[in-house]
């Protein structure tokens, strides 16, 4: 199963933040990005970690915030190669198991928890990582 959402992502990496901006899905992400950037506070100069980026729908709005610096983890090589570069930092890992050398302010994880097998492990990573 793993190996057919890798698969799926990285054909859809091309055109999926497009994708998810538009139609019915976009209203929805619309909605969602409300309600999860008013759950993460003020995020001027702060650092996120966006666990499960994608293409960076979440990243692009975070960095409107001002936010000082981003780490986006998918485990699609080519949604990371589609991620903003100014101010972000992509990296292919799994992130219920990816070990980063730092904490950061705020983490993000949204649209993932469907994808993950053991979703605990996820959040225990988010927690791990948390300041």
């Amino acid at each position: 199963m793993k190996n057919q959402i890798l698969k799926y992502f990285e054909e859809k990496a091309f055109c999926y933040q497009e994708l998810s901006s538009q139609g019915f899905w976009g209203w929805q992400r619309n909605r969602e990005r409300k309600i999860v950037f008013e759950l993460l506070g003020p995020l001027e100069g702060l650092e996120l970690l966006d666990l499960g980026c994608g293409a960076g729908y979440y990243i692009r709005y975070a960095l409107s915030y001002n936010t000082q610096h981003v780490v986006g983890v998918d485990i699609s090589a080519s949604m990371i190669a589609a991620l903003p570069k100014k101010k972000v930092t992509g990296l292919v890992g799994q992130a219920e198991a990816i070990s980063l050398p730092r904490r950061f302010s705020r983490i993000l994880s949204t649209g993932l928890l469907e994808f993950v097998v053991e979703p605990q492990n996820l959040l225990k990573n988010a927690r791990n990582h948390a300041n």
